[in-house]
């Protein structure tokens, strides 16, 4: 039921050209979306624990980019220039005809926003006048870490509850993975089900749909 309902706030939304935390966030809504129908379709699979934190990950993100929409809207969405950049840096470097003339134009619309996609070693070298690095923008287009992001957002307890457990899953950690095991009469089994799991990846996709849909209907003023 909260699917569709998701699904259909976002439906001949008018983005403006300037509006990138509009724009961020019916992205983000869409790939929540997704992300529902794929623990729908695992079940009592215990691998919906990966979609599931990543729900969260999204959910304090989009929040957090809406805490300064006018700068964090588009720091996501210039992203892009970065990940361009990258990928024509690489053609460039495999001798791609046309790709030093991009490299140029490239830069100069990621110079147009200042330092702000420069990571923090790139721009301590431009203070002192030195080199900069082979490679000198963000890894992510956020700054903060993770935990600092859930924390900015009143999330704390997410990211040391279900986010933590569902990560040690996520990294192969004997924790994650003790879950799955079963030890009896001197043998050892392993189950990929999980209804603890299926439970609460449903109950983690549904609080942040409901929180992705009000943040969409009190930006765009759907009522």
């Amino acid at each position: 039921t909260l699917a569709p309902l998701c699904s259909s706030i976002a439906r001949g939304v008018m983005i403006a050209a300037d509006d990138h935390l509009g724009f961020m966030a019916v992205q983000f809504n869409a790939k929540q979306l997704g992300h529902v129908e794929a623990i729908l379709n695992l079940g009592d699979h215990p691998d919906s624990a990966l979609i599931a934190r990543s729900m969260l990950e999204g959910l304090c993100l989009l929040k957090w980019a809406a805490q300064d929409p006018a700068v964090r809207g588009l720091q996501w969405r210039s992203f892009s220039l970065v990940i361009d950049w990258r990928f024509a840096r690489e053609e460039e470097q495999n001798g791609i005809a046309g790709m030093t003339e991009k490299l140029r134009a490239i830069q100069a619309r990621i110079d147009e926003r200042g330092d702000a996609l420069y990571s923090t070693k790139a721009i301590d070298a431009k203070a002192k006048g030195s080199s900069l690095p082979a490679d000198p923008f963000l890894r992510t287009w956020y700054r903060p870490q993770l935990r600092q992001i859930f924390e900015a957002v009143d999330a704390g307890d997410l990211y040391d509850g279900p986010y933590y457990f569902m990560s040690e899953w996520h990294h192969w950690s004997p924790g994650g993975l003790a879950t799955a095991m079963s030890f009896a009469e001197g043998s050892m089994g392993y189950t990929a089900r999980s209804p603890m799991t299926h439970a609460a990846s449903l109950a983690n996709a549904f609080q942040c749909l409901v929180e992705t849909g009000q943040l969409l209907d009190s930006h765009f003023g759907l009522g």
